[in-house]
């Protein structure tokens, strides 16, 4: 939690913990918003689009189908967002009628840079080739006469609105955060060919959410830390509740076979006595025997005991089941936590700004 103290570098574990919980994560397959680790870009960059595939192939999505790809960027210790938009409307874009109209959605990248830093054309360039081997892979269409490789600066242009800037060197990680917020609760927008003619300047001045300061910033890392500090406690539970219950359901099991195994042995030594035929003539020779052996049945039969091990055996089973029960119910009123869960997972760490 140091590294939401006041001056300290945001690490990659806590972007994408922030970008993963604003946007519901794990990730939903049907969800119109995707958020992708800052390790997703520096793998992007040094060993191309064909290392991130499985990245999207494996879990079947089809990135076209999304309205925003949050894409956050960490390098030369800074942060900065990338943002892409409609990527399955690039049609719309090469498509003279409809240019500049405000009620048809327009693709393009929004690039967010607190300091104004990184190189929005070099990370657009990789995004581009990104694009077009997906649009490949899932064998995309566009028309009889549409490029082969439809992502390029020309028809999917960077827009860079403006934004709020940071006034120091330690707070670029926090303005990205706030920046993918702002734009999660834009997505119901439309992202039309207007905005991306005027650079986005009449959406982000709406609803005003652009509109922030420094002490928005400082609230931010308060907040995290809150919101960090409460999951934190769940998740402490949650495992609590997880060892416990693993620890009843053996100890469940190991009453069960050692109940069965002494019934068993109970059940041989039975059929022994009824049927084995050097039994029954031990007995029928040897009046002395048989005359005991009526005697402590006569005797257990006026005491009322019962076998020393069964009750005590059924007792133990149906106080573990109770207990087991029990965690069941408690594990059930936790089980809208889950998410936390996963959330609280650590990725490497790497320090930036």
């Amino acid at each position: 939690m140091e590294r939401l103290e006041p001056g300290e570098f945001l690490n990659d574990s806590l972007v994408d913990f922030w970008m993963k919980w604003i946007s519901g994560a794990p990730n939903n397959p049907n969800s119109d918003v995707h958020v992708f680790t800052s390790h997703f870009m520096s793998t992007l960059a040094s060993d191309g689009a064909k290392a991130v595939s499985s990245w999207t192939a494996k879990k079947k999505i089809d990135i076209f189908e999304k309205k925003l790809i949050f894409v956050p960027v960490n390098s030369d210790l800074h942060w900065s967002l990338c943002v892409i938009v409609n990527p399955g409307f690039i049609a719309n874009n090469y498509d003279e009628e409809i240019y500049d109209s405000k009620f048809e959605e327009g693709s393009f990248l929004l690039f967010l840079d607190s300091l104004k830093m990184h190189q929005k054309n070099k990370i657009a360039r990789n995004i581009y080739g990104w694009l077009n081997f997906e649009w490949k892979r899932l064998k995309k269409r566009g028309g009889k006469d549409f490029p082969k490789q439809p992502f390029d600066k020309s028809q999917m242009p960077v827009l860079t609105p403006t934004i709020p800037y940071q006034d120091n060197g330690c707070d670029c990680g926090v303005f990205v955060c706030r920046y993918a917020y702002n734009l999660f609760q834009m997505r119901d927008n439309c992202f039309s060919q207007f905005d991306l003619s005027d650079n986005c300047k009449d959406l982000f001045e709406y609803r005003g959410l652009f509109k922030f300061g420094m002490n928005d910033i400082a609230r931010i890392r308060v907040e995290m830390d809150t919101l960090i500090r409460n999951l934190s406690t769940v998740y402490v539970r949650m495992k609590k509740l997880e060892k416990a219950k693993k620890k009843s359901k053996s100890t469940s099991n190991e009453a069960d076979g050692n109940s069965s195994s002494e019934a068993a042995a109970a059940e041989e030594t039975t059929d022994v006595g009824n049927t084995s035929e050097g039994v029954d003539e031990s007995f029928d020779s040897n009046e002395d025997n048989l005359a005991t052996v009526k005697r402590e049945d006569e005797n257990r039969e006026t005491s009322g005991d019962e076998s020393p091990f069964v009750p005590k055996e059924k007792e133990n089973v149906e106080n573990s089941s109770d207990t087991s029960k029990n965690y069941e119910e408690e594990d059930r009123s936790s089980s809208d936590n889950e998410k936390s869960q996963d959330l609280l997972e650590d990725d490497e760490s790497s320090v930036a700004c």
